[in-house]
């Protein structure tokens, strides 16, 4: 179940900042990162406003390890202890 202030802030997107009307078409684009209750309560509300409304979730790659590349001294370094 969705928030009811969640939604209302988002009714107020679609029709007070993007002006979206009835039969336009939405398009939402996400990463994995967004939470699946934001993203849904878009399109859901997106439909209930009549749109024509999409979901694209794009998927983030895991973090890639870049050997050729050292850390700064300064990072590396550890302040002793007093």
């Amino acid at each position: 179940m969705t928030d009811p202030e969640l939604l209302a802030i988002i009714r107020r997107i679609y029709e007070e900042m993007c002006h979206v009307e009835r039969g336009e078409r939405v398009l939402i684009i996400a990463d994995s990162r967004t939470p699946a209750d934001i993203t849904n309560a878009f399109f859901d509300e997106g439909l209930a406003l009549g749109t024509h409304t999409s979901l694209l979730l794009v998927p983030v790659p895991p973090p890639a390890l870049q050997t050729s590349i050292g850390w700064s001294p300064t990072v590396t370094s550890r302040p002793s202890a007093a």
